[in-house]
């Protein structure tokens, strides 16, 4: 009895710590799917890949939209040095089944309307359908500065005709489906 006691208790003691020393902790969301967090294990940083598709409601419009970091792309460099992939943006829009617009986005193709600075310190962050006005679609684009809540929104209007067109937009009603 005097040989439990004596082992029994640090035996005991030494399983509880072992059992509680295992325990996973949850991991902290922030506000991010796992699917969109930034990539940020190599030294370039890099938004993860994104696809979505959807059909506008009403029309014969369907739409794709892809995002993909491109390293063959300038990199962009933040205050902190943190060094920051660019990505290009590819809208494909089918009408009834038919393919009428097709066209890869990159910050680029919104150089006309940035500042300088802005343009060699931001990357294209996404495009998003917002709207159908007049029969035209209107997506948004945004292009901002990386790993900060500071961007620059761009409307583009896509005729039915497959033109389109590109705008600044300072001030952005969003549909509100």
């Amino acid at each position: 009895m005097n040989t439990i006691k004596r082992w029994g208790w640090p035996l005991l003691c030494a399983l509880i710590c072992a059992a509680c020393g295992n325990k996973q902790v949850e991991p902290k969301h922030n506000g991010y799917s796992q699917f969109e967090q930034p990539d940020t294990a190599n030294h370039v940083q890099r938004m993860k890949d994104y696809h979505y598709n959807a059909t506008i409601e009403e029309t014969a419009y369907h739409y794709d939209i892809t995002r993909k970091a491109d390293d063959s792309m300038p990199t962009v460099q933040n205050e902190e040095k943190a060094i920051f992939a660019d990505n290009y943006i590819c809208l494909k829009i089918e009408k009834s089944g038919a393919e009428f617009f097709h066209k890869t986005f990159t910050k680029q193709t919104f150089k006309a309307y940035l500042d300088p600075v802005f343009y060699k310190s931001s990357i294209l962050d996404g495009i998003a359908f917002n709207k159908m006005e007049n029969n035209n679609m209107r997506f948004v684009a945004s292009i901002g500065y990386p790993d900060t809540d500071y961007f620059m929104l761009f409307s583009i209007t896509i005729a039915p005709d497959g033109s389109y067109n590109i705008s600044k937009e300072d001030n952005l009603e969003m549909n509100e489906e």
